[in-house]
């Protein structure tokens, strides 16, 4: 059986991009845009940041930031990173009802691509 999508119902854009958009103030710091394995490493984080945006960030998310931020010799406070972030979410995206279920980048020689599983909370 074969179904039309019904051209007049909105539907959300994929999660990979609202993820990638999202996560932008972070992956502009990247120093080597084109790393595919800092591109799931950072996308991974944020994913934990927005499907808990409505809580306080659990220690491990923040000690995991914290690996993150060293590694990538970002001198910006996590904790503090962590709002701007939910804060983030709140005025663009507090919209959307979906949480990321998981984060894959590979790198296809001209370009990253992003896959980013999304599932309803």
């Amino acid at each position: 059986m074969r179904v039309e999508a019904d051209s007049s119902e909105w539907a959300p854009p994929p999660m990979s991009l609202t993820l990638k958009r999202f996560a932008e103030p972070l992956l502009n710091r990247l120093p080597y845009k084109e790393d595919a394995a800092d591109w799931k490493l950072v996308l991974s984080w944020a994913a934990m940041v927005w499907n808990n945006a409505e809580e306080a960030p659990s220690e491990s998310v923040l000690n995991l930031g914290r690996d993150i931020f060293e590694m990538m010799e970002w001198k910006e406070d996590v904790a503090k990173e962590v709002q701007r972030l939910r804060a983030r979410k709140a005025a663009h995206f507090g919209w959307e009802p979906r949480l990321v279920a998981g984060v894959q980048v590979e790198d296809r020689g001209h370009m990253l691509h992003v896959v980013a599983l999304s599932a309803l909370a």
